[in-house]
């Protein structure tokens, strides 16, 4: 039992540096910015559809008709304003959970017109997870007004805090591909999925669909359609990236062979079908499973003027403790 309990507090609370969870806060941030600014007029030209439509759900749910016009605009000023605070780390404490429910709520506001969009699923769940840890002890506003006061401490350099929220947006990540599988599993094929003939079929009826709507299909899926041993491979490698994904968490290097992996197979799904996940194309998702903190080498010495190099790093707790 003792053995167990010293695996389970070595898996879920490793002591992690906290300028890896800050890049991640930065570059989720970031990428979460760039998503939301360059969408601001499909929000407003969402709003200006029949209220029939508005079909309010998650965080939104208690909403009986839709925003007006101008707490459209205010909510997405205000998330944006949030949005910037976050990624400067700036009283992350208040701005950190701020910023992660007011993006869920934009999002599920979006949802609710329609169509769900689920590949906004996992940038929503990190930014969740982020907003509500300490993912702003390093590389942060916080963290460069607390080095100008003697009188604060300085947060340590490594420490288990930091370490289970990386292991947690890696379990979130490692879930949905996860589910992904078991999803194809419960579908009328079953196993039969990975025979390829399903997925070539879906291919050529979105290079249709495509056409039909006057886009341009990619070319590739022309060329490969009569080679069925590609989808053969191609949902095998599938199946397996996702039924096996759990297993990731197990292991950092496993976990960063699998991230290599879900990786590449998102940028075949966009040579084949032209469907651009842009969360995982940009490789965001896969950002906790790799030391992200190598980036921050270089540049670290200028952004550490207290000297955060005499910090001892703290142990790591027992699971109890950390409970």
């Amino acid at each position: 039992m003792k053995r167990l309990t010293e695996w389970l507090n070595q898996l879920w609370f490793p002591s992690m540096p906290a300028t890896r969870l800050a890049i991640i806060r930065i570059l989720v941030g970031l990428f979460a910015f760039w998503y939301i600014a360059q969408r601001q007029s499909m929000f407003l030209e969402m709003n200006a559809n029949d209220p029939f439509y508005f079909k309010p759900l998650g965080a939104v749910w208690w909403l009986s008709e839709p925003l007006s016009l101008g707490a459209l605009k205010a909510l997405l000023a205000v998330t944006l304003l949030a949005n910037l605070a976050f990624i400067a780390g700036w009283r992350f404490r208040i701005t950190g959970p701020l910023y992660s429910i007011l993006l869920l709520a934009l999002l599920c506001y979006r949802n609710s017109w329609t169509m769900i969009f689920h590949n906004d699923n996992a940038m929503v769940i990190h930014v969740l997870v982020l907003g509500f840890t300490a993912a702003a002890d390093a590389w942060s506003a916080d963290s460069w007004l607390r080095s100008r006061r003697q009188t604060q401490a300085i947060p340590p350099i490594s420490h288990w805090r930091y370490g289970w929220p990386v292991q947690l947006l890696c379990a979130v990540t490692l879930s949905g591909y996860f589910l992904s599988g078991i999803a194809k599993l419960a579908g009328e094929l079953g196993w039969g999925w990975v025979s390829g003939h399903s997925l070539r079929s879906q291919v050529a009826v979105d290079a249709i669909r495509k056409t039909l709507l006057g886009e341009t299909p990619p070319e590739l899926a022309f060329f490969l359609y009569e080679q069925l041993w590609v989808f053969t491979f191609i949902g095998v490698l599938s199946m397996v990236t996702e039924l096996f994904a759990p297993v990731a968490i197990l292991n950092r290097r496993v976990g960063m062979f699998w991230a290599l992996n879900a990786f590449a197979m998102h940028w075949g799904i966009l040579f084949v079908m032209g469907i651009t996940f842009r969360y995982q194309l940009m490789g965001i998702i896969f950002l906790s499973f790799f030391p992200g903190e190598l980036l921050a080498k270089p540049v670290e010495p200028l952004l550490s003027p207290r000297k955060q190099r005499h910090l001892q790093s703290i142990s790591q707790p027992q699971i109890g403790e950390a409970l």
